[in-house]
């Protein structure tokens, strides 16, 4: 079972009660066979010297993630998690393949840097930096599924001088901000892939408890 399941998971309460109540895991089957040694060796054999061990790193979050799998609000559809390594030569950069595959090919999915950050697009294409880390995905689709059925507001009504961010949940395409009685979420990814004409802009009244779940904290895993 994918350790991001087991407390202390590092994720809020909020995002942790999410996949408890909507993850699955196990689903898909996973293998991943690749030896390290050869692994290592590709590597070095693409990219020369890189930072850290991408190999390690790989072990890591297939521990953390591989075969998670739950219904996402930020995607449209079931996403699973499948990280792999598999280094080609011409490869740009060191990079896991395969992290987020929606279930459907209507939606491109998202492979992960060295550092953890989530980028969205398909080979070849325009692709967006859209999140830190997977949890920060899942601290999203958290707060989207939360939010369901709230009374929506105003967006510019929460731009105050109480309203502060959401980091847990916030990426540099994804932000999410709260004033303490609403919350707002500004999301440009879609756009910046061409995927949408317009931005997501959407503003809700906060649900009893919704930011208090928040209180278990918002530790990452290591980058």
């Amino acid at each position: 079972m994918p350790l991001v399941w087991e407390p202390p998971s590092g994720l809020t309460a909020r995002a942790a009660a999410f996949l408890r109540a909507h993850g699955r895991a196990g689903v898909v089957p996973v293998a991943y066979e690749h030896d390290d040694m050869e692994l290592r060796r590709r590597l070095l054999e693409v990219f020369g010297t890189v930072p850290g061990d991408p190999v390690a790193r790989l072990h890591e979050l297939r521990e953390r993630y591989a075969g998670l799998s739950w219904p996402s609000p930020f995607f449209g559809e079931q996403v699973f998690l499948d990280p792999v390594l598999d280094p080609e030569p011409g490869d740009p950069r060191v990079e896991f393949r395969s992290a987020v595959h929606p279930a459907t090919d209507g939606v491109p999915g998202a492979r992960l840097l060295l550092d953890g950050t989530v980028v969205i697009g398909r080979d070849g294409e325009p692709e967006v930096s859209a999140f830190p880390s997977l949890d920060h995905l899942i601290e999203t689709d958290a707060l989207l599924h939360a939010l369901r059925g709230a009374p929506e507001l105003d967006p510019a009504e929460v731009d105050g001088a109480a309203a502060r961010p959401i980091p847990e949940a916030s990426g540099p395409t994804s932000r999410w901000w709260t004033d303490g009685r609403a919350v707002r979420h500004l999301d440009t990814t879609w756009v910046e892939l061409g995927d949408s004409p317009l931005p997501t802009d959407r503003a809700w009244a906060a649900p009893a408890g919704l930011l208090a779940a928040a209180s278990e904290g918002s530790g990452r895993m290591p980058a």
